[in-house]
């Protein structure tokens, strides 16, 4: 078994932004993939163009985007996105859009629901001040586009909710290799990936367990649910066996490569609509299901982050 430091982060977030900015940015917000000295928990992407955003999956729940990219601008950015994800992935992101004090500011397309304006130079409080209401107000209601399963705030509500209660499990459920699954085959068929897996966890939850366990959609192809202890077991099973033999429909058969700008989603859709028999392109990056368990018996647990924390560290492969 291998330990992983990862936990769960607050906030993932994508900086389309030049190279001093997206410095001074990670600085702030101390280091990449840890705490920053506020406790919170920022996962960031730093990326070098508008289509190398285009390119990543997920694609973030807050992006940072300057007006003026080197391949492209902003506007046409956001178009892309849309025509890419749909809107209303779209219109689940929230976006920071860093303007020149002196420029015309274009309107973001409509299905651009959710932004906040900022100026250069950056005012780090002020963004923290914007990071932090994200954290706390964001999507409360809303459900994960692809998945339809709770996300955001309710999953950390639930997981408040068994902080100081017995006889639970939790588990925190990854599907390991998207981020090379998705440079050869694209969005679409990575969604279908999440799709897939959140069916056969909501399946064998459903036949293993009861009504009321909770099944969460953090993003991308992480999850996490909650049963009973004794049932743990027999699920973490079922659902490593159920993914191995499951997951080899999702591979399109003969792409090598969708994460150009050429790649359409019309061509990734006849992939996807072959039968579910055809072999997977040989050297196909292989997908595989890490799953952490974590019991009340291993508290007591004075917060939800001690309850992350241990169950990232207890991922199996």
């Amino acid at each position: 078994m291998r330990k992983s430091t990862r936990r769960i982060p607050d906030i993932r977030i994508v900086l389309i932004v030049d190279a001093d900015i997206a410095r001074a940015f990670c600085d702030y917000f101390e280091p990449r993939y840890a705490y920053n000295r506020h406790g919170k928990f920022y996962a960031i992407d730093v990326v070098a163009n508008g289509q190398e955003a285009l390119a990543l999956y997920p694609p973030g729940s807050t992006m940072v985007v300057e007006e003026n990219l080197p391949d492209m601008t902003r506007h046409e950015f956001l178009l892309k996105l849309g025509d890419t994800l749909g809107p209303e992935w779209v219109s689940w992101i929230d976006f920071i859009f860093v303007n020149e004090e002196s420029a015309v500011r274009e309107s973001p397309p409509a299905f651009v629901e959710r932004y906040w304006e900022v100026g250069k130079p950056l005012n780090f409080n002020e963004l923290e001040r914007i990071l932090r209401a994200l954290q706390y107000g964001r999507h409360s209601d809303r459900k994960n586009p692809i998945t339809h399963l709770p996300s955001g705030f309710a999953i950390e509500n639930r997981l408040k909710e068994i902080v100081d209660q017995q006889a639970w499990a939790m588990l925190y459920i990854v599907v390991e290799g998207m981020d090379v699954f998705v440079d050869q085959y694209g969005w679409v068929a990575c969604d279908e990936v999440v799709r897939f897996t959140a069916d056969m966890i909501e399946k064998i939850v459903d036949g293993y367990s009861a009504s009321t366990d909770f099944i969460g959609h953090i993003g991308g192809g992480d999850f996490v649910v909650i049963i009973p202890p004794e049932k743990a077991e027999i699920i973490v099973e079922h659902l490593q066996v159920h993914f191995a033999s499951g997951v080899q429909q999702c591979y399109p058969s003969t792409v090598t490569s969708v994460s150009s700008p050429n790649r359409t989603a019309s061509v990734l859709r006849e992939l996807l609509h072959r039968p579910s028999n055809t072999p997977t392109t040989s050297g196909a990056p292989p997908l595989s299901l890490a799953i952490g368990v974590v019991r009340s018996t291993d508290g007591p647990f004075a917060n939800i982050n001690e309850i992350e924390d241990k169950a990232a560290a207890s991922l199996r492969r």
